[in-house]
Order: structure tokens, then C-alpha cells, then sequence
């Protein structure tokens, strides 16, 4: 069954648990995803039936991100292959941690210009089960994003626009961001992924953020996003 609500399908749920979760994808795996998770209702409990789909098309794609047409199935077709091979690891209270795989199949047909990604049970926990603690923003809002990174960050920001802040580690946002050991150095994340993603969220999405620096001694140990939402935004 392909669940999709006509209401919500411009509107990503996730728990709070897969916010904050950790991994790695490309632009394009991302961009997938959450347009899959956009037609799930996050009210379904399918979580409890172990199986949901969400089918994308290439006309969908083409008109939520501005791709060019020709190369659009070829796209989505290859972004739902290393999708399929993609997990998180998802930190519960006993820090221990636990890995979901974000899909558990894959349809595809060329010649209707379409994939369909099929969700396990235990995903869909953290996106059919919502009864608090989950995030929820425009899929529209992250469509003009064009870093993994930015969407990321406007997930992170997402989660805690209603206080305005948010302090995060730098070990636990490279953690999140899924840079397994990259820009150690704090110039280089600075420059490379923090600078760059609060400029271009703050340009192209309903958000605007930036950040103050705080130290432990001399060094740099976490970050303070500024979260403003904006006013009004043409997000078409």
C-alpha cells in the first residue's frame, strides 16, 4: 500500500531520534528521502504492519528541485540504489545506539519515469509513530538546498526554532553529519560545512541561522545556532 496524505505531502515528520541520528548520504539520496517521507502520514502507525511505500517520479522530482528533465529518472533511479545500501545509527537512553536501514526495497520502472521505496518496520517507527518528541517542517522549506550538508543543519535547527538556539557539540555534529573523522581541525569545519551551511539555509529557506563559537579553554568545543524563523517566504 502507498501511503500518501494530499494534506501532508509537502510536510517531513521525523522523530527526534532520526534528527539527531547519525550518517552520511548524498545531495540526491537526501533529496529522495525526504520527499518519500513527505507522503507518509506520520500518524499511520504502518510502523505496526512492518511495510510502507512512497513512489517519486521523475516529472515530481524535475518540479520539487529544478532538475534538468533528461537526466531526472537516471537520478532517482541511482539515488534510490545507494539509498537501498544506507542506515543510521540511532542513540536511544543507553547510549548504546542501534542501526535502521532507511529503506528495505526498491521498485523502479523507466518506463513510467518512476521509483517507489519501500520502508521496514523499524524505520517506520520513527516516521509513522509520531506521538511527541518528533520534528516536522516544509519540504518545500529545504528544495533550493543544494548541500547535504545545509539540509542537515536545517533539520538540526528545525527541531528547536520554537526556543530559538541550540548548543551543539562539535564531536556530536561531525557525528551527525556523518563525517567520520574529517575536519578535525575547527577552521576547516568552520569553513568547509558550518560557514557554508547556515549561509545557504539562510539564503534559501524559511530559516534563518547563524552561530556563536564556545570554547573550552582555548579551544573551540561547541557551537550556539541562532534560529530565526523568517516571516514570509515564496517557496515555489
Amino acid at each position: 500500500m502507498i501511503l500518501e496524505n494530499t494534506e501532508r505531502k509537502r510536510t517531513v515528520t521525523q522523530d527526534n531520534a532520526l534528527i539527531m541520528a547519525s550518517y552520511a548520504m548524498t545531495l540526491d539520496e537526501k533529496r529522495l528521502l525526504v520527499a518519500a517521507i513527505s507522503k507518509l502520514d506520520p500518524t499511520s502507525k504502518a510502523w505496526l504492519a512492518g511495510r510502507a511505500e512512497a513512489e517519486i517520479t521523475a516529472s515530481e522530482w524535475v518540479r520539487l528541485y529544478g532538475a534538468d528533465r533528461t537526466n531526472a529518472y537516471r537520478q532517482i533511479n541511482d539515488a534510490s540504489k545507494r539509498l537501498y545500501d544506507r542506515s543510521a545509527r540511532v542513540w536511544g537512553d543507553s547510549k548504546k545506539g542501534k542501526e535502521v536501514r532507511w529503506i528495505s526495497g526498491r521498485e523502479y520502472d523507466e518506463g513510467q519515469g518512476r521509483v517507489v521505496l519501500i520502508f521496514g518496520g523499524p524505520v517506520l517507527h520513527y516516521l509513522t509513530g509520531m506521538v511527541d518528541e518528533f520534528t516536522k517542517y516544509d519540504l518545500l522549506g529545504v528544495c533550493g538546498l543544494k548541500s547535504v550538508h545545509s539540509v542537515r543543519l536545517y533539520e538540526l535547527a528545525s527541531q528547536f526554532k520554537g526556543t530559538g538556539w541550540r548548543h551543539i557539540e562539535l564531536d556530536d555534529l561531525r557525528d551527525m553529519f556523518g563525517l567520520e573523522g574529517a575536519y578535525q581541525d575547527w577552521r576547516d569545519l568552520k569553513k568547509r560545512v558550518i560557514d557554508r551551511a547556515c549561509k545557504e539555509v539562510t539564503a534559501k529557506s524559511d530559516l534563518e541561522v547563524s552561530y556563536e563559537i564556545v570554547k573550552r579553554g582555548r579551544s573551540v568545543h561547541a557551537i550556539r545556532l541562532k534560529i530565526t524563523p523568517k516571516d514570509q517566504m515564496d517557496l515555489f
